[in-house]
């Protein structure tokens, strides 16, 4: 327990070896959830991996990997990861609004803001930057921010699966569920129409095993690298086809998959914090925005460094570029 936390303070719930109920919103567009028992609408899964942040966009989240319950008994469970949104536990928005750690005070403040209707003016009155009436200790403003940062979160992801449904098992995960889980401390009195609010979002997500494209100079033989930087790079300009950028494209989100020897395929696995096309938006102008953000170059890139700090001096922090005057075994050229 951290000695300077408050006395009341919640403990994280996401933690090896507990088990989730995840109440089904909706499947995903390519997804049944075949083999797995669904009662109620319902899931239950057993964490049995939390998986460390890495982008910036994953120190926002959670990043489960489940095992769940297959709807034969005799059959292994069905490996799947949950990416939770979760405002009372985000670090990384709770930090930059000065929530400090969420406490049964601070969710009594929220709870009641809720159950009094504030929640859909103030989601207006944050759009037009207009918070000031907000201001003061018992104005619950810091949690309401906070569900405001999370849900855009899950809700920008999830339109993005939507609009990858041709790409995913294929060069993104499947996306199998949109799900719920309750707050494990949440009032029960509300009408259902205000749960929204308390609910956690959550997605559940094909499992790809393998390891992040940053790693690819430990993980990988050498004369394998320019076959999976080629996957990589085909990867990115398959998404970049679609109306959206990924402002947070960083080579911890692409998994390798190795399927068998010699042979791989790459997945990219994050994209809560994309930036969609707006209608009124030219193809002019359009053009000059993904020109700008250079999703290609950040993969490619990013690819260069890897592989040239790799092969160059040096060791652990003091290792330095490659210097040398023979090629690298790959290299983005844009």
């Amino acid at each position: 327990m951290d000695a300077h936390a408050p006395a009341d303070h919640f403990d994280i719930p996401y933690t090896e070896g507990r088990i989730l109920t995840m109440r089904i919103h909706r499947t995903g567009n390519k997804s049944n959830l075949p083999g797995l028992f669904v009662q109620n609408r319902e899931l239950r899964g057993k964490i049995v991996k939390v998986r460390e942040h890495s982008s910036s966009s994953t120190k926002r989240t959670f990043i489960l990997e489940l095992e769940l319950q297959h709807e034969e008994p005799n059959s292994p469970a069905v490996r799947a990861v949950l990416k939770v949104y979760d405002r009372q536990f985000t670090p990384n928005f709770r930090a930059y609004h000065n929530a400090g750690q969420a406490t049964s005070e601070t969710e009594k403040r929220y709870t009641d803001f809720v159950r009094q209707g504030a929640m859909p003016q103030f989601s207006e009155d944050y759009e037009q930057g207009d918070l000031n009436k907000y201001d003061g200790a018992d104005m619950p403003k810091t949690e309401a921010l906070c569900y405001i940062d999370t849900a855009k979160m899950h809700d920008t992801e999830l339109k993005v699966y939507d609009r990858l449904a041709d790409l995913q098992g294929s060069h993104v995960p499947t996306l199998l569920a949109d799900v719920r889980l309750t707050p494990q401390y949440a009032s029960a009195d509300l009408d259902d129409s205000l749960k929204e609010y308390l609910d956690i979002k959550a997605l559940l997500l094909e499992c790809i095993p393998g390891f992040p494209l940053v790693d690819l100079a430990t993980e990988a033989p050498e004369s394998d690298w320019p076959m999976i930087c080629d996957q990589a790079m085909k990867t990115v300009r398959y998404i970049a086809e679609h109306d959206f950028i990924c402002g947070d494209r960083m080579l911890h989100d692409i998994v390798v998959r190795r399927t068998q020897e010699s042979v791989y395929h790459t997945f990219f696995v994050d994209f809560a914090l994309c930036q969609f096309r707006e209608a009124g938006d030219s193809e002019e102008f359009w053009r000059g925005r993904k020109k700008q953000a250079n999703e290609e170059g950040a993969v490619g890139y990013g690819l260069n460094n890897v592989m040239s700090y790799a092969k160059g001096k040096g060791k652990g922090k003091y290792r330095k570029r490659y210097k040398g005057n023979d090629p690298l075994p790959w290299g983005y050229v844009p």
